[in-house]
């Protein structure tokens, strides 16, 4: 068997065609080169209600809980570090200027630059971007 990786929608539509056709999961795994056990928990997460099995509806769910599983930005949970980030890119401080004047307030939950400068870059504080509002325009 090969190391780990996530079912391919070429896979998963090979595992409803060989369902289909009445094969065992031993078999289907065989064939997939995959674990048998793999092939269960692929059909256990991602069957329809009716006991069916669609290739494309377990890729959208396997993308869904992927999106979900990430970790939340801090930016995105914190509103007074945002806030904070928002004042000093008004005032065109850098990235490193804003995170240490933010350390010295709040030593208990310390941010670093790269929490600043990856949302920047990202687009994802509305209104403010990297070639607007940092000193060299995000180069």
């Amino acid at each position: 068997m090969r190391s780990y990786e996530h079912l391919s929608i070429i896979e998963r539509e090979s595992l409803r065609i060989k369902l289909e056709a009445g094969e065992s999961l031993r078999s289907i795994a065989g064939l997939l080169g995959r674990s048998p056990s793999s092939i269960s928990r692929e059909l256990k997460r991602n069957r329809n209600n009716d006991g069916t099995y669609n290739a494309w509806r377990g890729c959208c769910l396997y993308l869904s809980r992927r999106k979900k599983s990430r970790k939340a930005f801090r930016l995105d949970k914190d509103a007074q570090l945002r806030e904070a980030v928002c004042q000093g890119l008004d005032r065109r401080w850098s990235p490193e200027i804003i995170a240490a004047k933010y350390n010295q307030l709040h030593s208990e939950a310390p941010v670093g630059h790269s929490t600043i400068y990856r949302p920047l870059k990202e687009k994802r504080l509305s209104g403010y971007t990297a070639k607007t509002h940092l000193r060299r325009a995000g180069k």
